[in-house]
């Protein structure tokens, strides 16, 4: 077989294995971790269903942490909520800016860490070295990554802020309880779509596909290598390009829980900050997330605690929720803040608060309940 007839069979059987992929991978996980963890040559050695799903079988929690990678994306119209106390609403209307803070600055002390699969996966690659350089070689080969890895995580740390939300509509008492406390309080309302609209930073629009567009402009670049007249080449510099772009903006996304004892996550700039245990699951956070390479570098302050970023308040709150069980008049002078900084949103009692006339008429008004007529009067 001569050069080129082999360069045909490579090329034929690296279409196969996609029209494989795209006909047995029902998954759009397994298709993602397939598209970014294999390479050239074992694309071409999958040739047959058993194969494809053995691979998966084998490889995922690898391919899990080496494959391409995106924040989740809600829909636009999700509904994400900011708890904040009274004071911090204050606040937070006066400099028309939220607050990002640092990994540092979180309670949870797994905060940015990686789970156990992660850490068994570098143990063993330690082991490959071992079989390849020697124990002793590999030994100090390991222990300077290691050190350089902890060294490069504590600096990237100290310069990614994080700003949360709840996402979804349901409301907890304990929630409440553990972003308010015996405090006064709101909730923020807003949408996804609104929130990167009005906050005053360029946001990623999908972080994941820019990476899975390079990965295919690098794989077309590779196929048409020898073609003179191909245009290959150059888009894939675009989409490096584009792909850089993406991870210089802020990312928005949906927290991922997992099992930090059993499950994998990828090892990218940005998931650890999007990955939690499963114990958390419960908040159903929604994060925007920046890396600011200033930070530190005399352009931007460096503190512990993290920065403000700029939003227009009016572009953002849909509605204040009041949190529950307020006193009297606190609608009231919820309302004038609004009005003093002329923002027109509503002022609505929480879901919990079942105890105030309105909305106890707003709720029963004209309704039948298991065949009984309830009378406003009586409410």
């Amino acid at each position: 077989m001569d050069k080129d007839d082999e360069e045909k069979l490579k090329k034929e059987r690296f279409r196969q294995f996609n029209r494989l992929a795209r006909d047995h991978i029902w998954s759009e996980e397994d298709w993602n971790l397939l598209q970014g963890h294999l390479s050239l040559s074992d694309k071409r050695d999958i040739l047959s269903r058993d194969d494809l799903q053995q691979f998966l079988q084998t490889n995922r929690q690898e391919m899990k942490i080496t494959a391409p990678w995106g924040p989740k994306q809600p829909q636009e119209d999700t509904i994400i909520r900011r708890y904040r106390t009274f004071e911090s609403l204050e606040t937070i209307l006066q400099s028309e800016e939220f607050w990002f803070s640092t990994v540092e600055a979180f309670d949870d002390r797994f905060e940015g860490m990686f789970p156990q699969p992660n850490i068994d996966y570098l143990a063993k690659l330690n082991q490959q070295q071992q079989e390849i350089f020697g124990q002793e070689a590999a030994k100090e080969m390991h222990k300077a990554e290691r050190e350089a890895r902890e060294d490069f995580i504590n600096f990237v740390n100290k310069k990614v802020y994080i700003n949360c939300w709840r996402e979804g509509e349901s409301e907890s008492a304990v929630f409440w309880n553990a972003y308010i406390g015996g405090d006064l309080g709101v909730a923020i309302e807003t949408t996804v779509g609104q929130f990167k609209k009005s906050i005053e930073k360029d946001v990623s629009d999908n972080l994941l596909e820019s990476i899975l567009k390079s990965d295919n402009a690098k794989v077309d670049a590779f196929l048409n290598r020898d073609n003179p007249d191909s245009d290959a080449v150059q888009n894939y510099e675009a989409a490096v390009q584009d792909m850089k772009a993406e991870h210089e903006k802020m990312q928005v996304g949906s927290v991922e829980y997992i099992d930090f004892q059993n499950e994998a996550m990828p090892q990218s700039q940005y998931a650890r900050f999007f990955h939690k245990r499963d114990e958390f699951s419960s908040e159903r956070e929604f994060r925007a997330v920046f890396e600011d390479p200033m930070t530190g570098t005399g352009s931007i302050e460096q503190t512990k605690e993290g920065q403000a970023v700029r939003f227009d308040p009016n572009e953002l709150i849909n509605r204040v929720i009041l949190s529950p069980n307020p006193p009297d008049g606190y609608k009231e002078i919820v309302e004038d803040l609004l009005d003093y900084h002329e923002i027109e949103a509503p002022v609505v009692y929480s879901d919990l608060d079942r105890s105030y006339p309105d909305y106890g008429r707003t709720l029963f008004m004209g309704r039948r309940w298991s065949g009984i007529s309830i009378d406003p009067a009586d409410i």
